[in-house]
């Protein structure tokens, strides 16, 4: 059978295929990172051949009431990296982490003592990390330890669970909110600590650092402070609820985190052993800084 067409019909039957193929076309070019309007799809991406540098700080207080005297210390550390991307493998990141430097203080109403970190200088570990940020395998970062004064001694794999915040699993929008949950194992007064959290994230906006455009995302973390057994023989510490906030900027279209820094302060009470003793009061803060030193490739 044949079917005579107007010209009219014709040409709007070209038009409509024309506006189909490219709206394909458009979608087709989508970039990865999707698009502040429609919303950004936040992943760690990682070039092969890529090299970052980071400076990463931490600083604890603790501070005690006992007797009706307060009393605090302090101690704190600062690693310089470098990691390099080794690929990907079932869609997650392969890294190769080297340690570049290490400053490690520790303080008490005693004064202040550096101690030494010269061994794990140039010690090199492999991570896999998913895109989401979650840490699957720190190979061997475990072994790469450091004396951290009454907790003993501290493997690096501890601090490295804590580097990547969690991101969201569908694009987000200004305003837009997830939420993360972590475990963290690692020591404090305690040789067996962990600190289990719930973050709610949100995306504030829209900034550039250093020529990139960057999410920049505030957090508020709620959680406990697990411990279990003694720091010294006759002397535990109980756990106790956990809070915080912070603030990081994540590069979307390189799929980097840039900048950040977050608080978390955990109360608690130590035990001294003898029921007749009442417990003390302590508060530990915790305040972590990163920074992006350098971007090699990629």
């Amino acid at each position: 059978m044949n079917v005579h067409r107007s010209p009219k019909t014709v040409l709007s039957i070209l038009l409509a295929v024309m506006t189909v193929g490219l709206l394909a076309g458009c979608a087709g070019n989508q970039d990865p990172w999707g698009d502040p309007e429609s919303g950004l799809i936040l992943t760690y991406r990682m070039p092969e051949a890529q090299t970052l540098q980071y400076t990463v700080a931490f600083d604890q207080t603790h501070t005690l009431t006992a007797m009706g005297e307060e009393r605090s210390f302090h101690n704190g550390r600062t690693i310089d990296f470098s990691a390099v991307s080794a690929g990907a493998a079932d869609g997650n990141l392969l890294m190769t982490i080297t340690i570049d430097d290490m400053t490690l203080r520790l303080a008490s109403p005693r004064g202040e003592n550096t101690l030494e970190v010269e061994k794990i200088r140039e010690q090199s570990f492999d991570l896999t990390v998913s895109p989401l940020g979650e840490v699957l395998d720190a190979g061997r970062a475990a072994e790469v330890t450091y004396f951290l004064g009454g907790a003993g001694e501290q493997g690096i794999d501890n601090d490295f669970r804590v580097f990547f915040p969690g991101l969201p699993d569908g694009p987000m929008r200004v305003g837009d909110t997830w939420s993360h949950e972590s475990g963290i194992p690692g020591k404090s007064f305690n040789p067996e600590t962990s600190i289990k959290m719930t973050s709610v994230n949100t995306l504030e906006g829209i900034e550039t650092l250093d020529g990139m455009e960057c999410a920049k995302i505030s957090s508020h973390f709620a959680g406990e402070l697990l411990t279990e057994g003694e720091t010294r023989p006759g002397m535990a510490i109980n756990g106790g609820p956990a809070e915080g906030s912070g603030v990081w900027y994540f590069a979307y279209k390189e799929g980097l985190l840039v900048k950040g820094t977050r608080t978390i302060r955990a109360t608690t009470e130590i035990a001294m052993g003898d029921p007749s003793v009442p417990l003390v009061p302590a508060v530990e803060e915790t305040k972590i800084e990163i920074g992006l030193v350098q971007k090699v490739g990629g």
